[in-house]
């Protein structure tokens, strides 16, 4: 199982396998049609979330938000991987016989700060843009270059390149396993 930890400030935070686990457990029921058996050490607080699910290096599905929707991360983290399992419009519902072996990844949003433009982004920030109540979001360590990064965002907001919009970077944690 592979960590990769976005910002290490944060790693103490979280008790990385139970949440992983449980974010796994959720995608298998909501592919399987299987009651939720995970118990919940606490209630952590809430921060927004996005949960990837990927097969053979190939993404299947990416859901969660900015803002939050719940009132726990662990409520967070379940409502994003049903998401990311069924309810991607950009891919089919991941089917019963995907669900037996994929990699998930949790993407915690530490902080969003507004910016002018991409040229300090590491590859480590993640990427929000906002254009006529439009976003395009893309995570952390996606696209090599702030430039490809830029370009995707625009496209996710689904707005002409260029169009006027606001730029924030996004600090995260990331577990995948």
């Amino acid at each position: 199982m592979a960590t990769l930890m976005v910002s290490l400030a944060y790693a103490s935070d979280y008790d990385e396998p139970h949440l992983l686990s449980m974010a796994r457990e959720t995608i298998i029921s909501q592919v399987r049609g299987t009651p939720l058996n995970h118990v919940l050490m606490g209630k952590l607080p809430v921060k927004p979330v996005f949960v990837t699910i990927e097969r053979d290096g190939v993404i299947r599905g990416c859901r969660g938000s900015l803002t939050t929707r719940t009132t726990s991360l662990e409520d967070e983290i379940r409502l994003a991987a049903r998401g990311a399992a069924g309810h991607d419009p950009r891919y089919r519902p991941l089917s019963e016989k995907e669900s037996w072996n994929f990699q998930v990844t949790i993407t915690i949003v530490e902080g969003k700060e507004k910016i002018s433009g991409v040229s300090g982004l590491r590859p480590q920030d993640g990427l929000a843009l906002e254009s006529g109540g439009h976003w395009g979001i893309v995570l952390p360590w996606e696209g090599k270059d702030p430039a490809t990064r830029l370009k995707w965002a625009y496209q996710k907001a689904g707005v002409a390149q260029g169009a006027p919009a606001s730029l924030f970077r996004l600090t995260a944690t990331r577990f995948r396993g």
